[in-house]
């Protein structure tokens, strides 16, 4: 079960520490499927297809609109051929628009879900799954986080902005009737959710490390709320609780092994980690109310360290 398991990590572990980056459209791909309308194509999942010019002009604004290699888009427009009977009145290529963000989607959810498996030195809970598979995910998740997957998620939250991507999808006429629409935005909400949600699962069990915290900060700090009472997005909350866990210290005073486990938090380990992270936390916020918790909670940490000889 375990080398199955693993195969199937390793398979996707590219994709995991690029994150969301599309394999670049290409002239000779463009070029092979043009060739496909005469001579026919082979696809791993489909075999040797003759291409409709249709299908290959959708492949190519799709291609167009992602940044996205043709062979790709050509498989996901094919697939969606597949599903439409699951997505009654709408053509192929809005059902390729759902089944991309879909697949995005699904990718930061595995990622989750790895960071949430984690037990081995986990700081704020434990899971019931075989020792040998946290391990294994351990292991796994600790490789994708000194390939900078943690830097890669919070500057993918930066660029992630759901106004250029309907702009993106309008001028493509790629968004349907309002239930497209919706499901589309959706989709992209929970993408960005999702991806607050793995910084958390991170924080929480093993601290951020320095560059990662500081790179929070900043990108927290730049934050004006668009919600109508002052308050803040589902993914803001995340992010804003993962930056907490991420500088607390609290476990020391409620694990027996406390001690030891704050030894192995970042903010412990790394001689830099206090004179950079103040730095950034006493900047200055666009939000007041981010900016006194984060201050708050970072004071309580000079408590701790006071009060258990840390200094």
């Amino acid at each position: 079960m375990w080398p199955v398991w693993m195969r199937c990590c390793e398979s996707i572990k590219q994709n995991l520490i690029t994150l969301l980056q599309n394999p670049p459209k290409n002239a000779k791909s463009q070029e092979a499927i043009r060739v496909g309308i005469t001579n026919g194509i082979t696809l791993p999942e489909f075999g040797h297809t003759i291409l409709s010019k249709d299908l290959v002009d959708e492949s190519v604004i799709i291609s167009d609109m992602y940044d996205l290699n043709e062979y790709i888009a050509l498989e996901l427009l094919c697939t969606a051929q597949q599903q439409m009977p699951n997505h009654p009145g709408l053509p192929r290529g809005l059902v390729a628009v759902l089944l991309y963000y879909h697949g995005r989607k699904s990718l930061i959810a595995s990622l989750k879900e790895l960071f949430q498996a984690r037990a081995a030195a986990g700081v704020s809970w434990c899971t019931d799954a075989p020792h040998e598979i946290t391990q294994l995910i351990t292991s796994y998740t600790n490789g994708l986080v000194a390939d900078g997957v943690l830097n890669k998620i919070v500057d993918l939250l930066g660029v992630l902005d759901v106004t250029k991507e309907l702009d993106v999808l309008t001028t493509n006429r790629a968004l349907g009737p309002p239930k497209h629409f919706h499901q589309v935005l959706d989709l992209f909400e929970k993408i960005r959710v999702l991806l607050a949600t793995c910084l958390f699962n991170w924080a929480t069990q093993c601290g951020l490390p320095q560059g990662t915290t500081v790179k929070l900060i900043r990108y927290l700090a730049k934050y004006k709320s668009t919600v109508s009472n002052g308050g803040v997005d589902n993914k803001m909350l995340a992010l804003q609780m993962a930056l907490m866990y991420g500088l607390d210290m609290t476990v020391i005073q409620s694990r027996e092994d406390g001690e030891e486990v704050v030894k192995r938090l970042p903010m412990v380990r790394d001689p830099e980690f206090i004179e950079k992270v103040m730095d950034s936390v006493c900047s200055c916020w666009e939000c007041e109310g981010l900016r006194s918790v984060s201050l708050f909670t970072f004071g309580m940490d000079f408590y701790i360290f006071y009060m258990y000889n840390y200094f």
